[in-house]
């Protein structure tokens, strides 16, 4: 068997020594970069995504705070106004009782359902809105994956659920 012959040793341990110097050459200045190139920069995509995902949540929960902020002033402007027509009123029917009761009456009605109106008319006007950033914001996040009809029927779906949103 020629591995056996200790005359050929010198020659197969030469061959050894330069390929195995050539494969490690090979493997630190070629091979080994590039892995490491590769992971850096999956791990450098990683890192921004998940700042990008922080900042739209961050974006999200203060147009959450601005719109429940709207919502609030838009309720204590329909309370103050049906307040002061409330005292207005009252005190129209207790200087004219016998005379203006069924006018009085009248009005007082059409007030409040304008009021509640408007409140309605506002309140789904602000939910348009907010489903539109939130659509919009999803769509950005998901930069394409989730297609944006799938956004909107699962946004309005939500919304219509609790009751809050008709979307027609």
């Amino acid at each position: 068997m020629p591995q056996f012959d200790v005359s050929t040793y010198t020659s197969q341990l030469f061959w050894v020594i330069i390929c195995f110097s050539v494969l490690y050459v090979l493997l630190r200045t070629q091979v080994i970069p590039r892995f490491n190139k590769i992971i850096q920069d999956r791990w450098d995509h990683t890192g921004g995504m998940e700042s990008e995902s922080e900042d739209i949540k961050l974006q999200t929960e203060e147009l959450k705070r601005k719109c429940q902020a709207y919502i609030e002033e838009a309720k204590g402007k329909s309370l103050e106004l049906v307040n002061k027509a409330t005292k207005k009123t009252r005190l129209h029917v207790t200087q004219k009782r016998s005379e203006f009761s069924d006018s009085v009456q009248k009005r007082l009605s059409e007030c409040k359902k304008k009021l509640q109106q408007e409140e309605i008319n506002s309140e789904s006007l602000v939910l348009e809105k907010l489903s539109s950033v939130v659509i919009e914001a999803v769509e950005k996040s998901s930069k394409g994956v989730v297609p944006r009809d799938h956004i909107e029927r699962k946004t309005y779906h939500q919304f219509s659920l609790k009751g809050d949103f008709d979307y027609v």
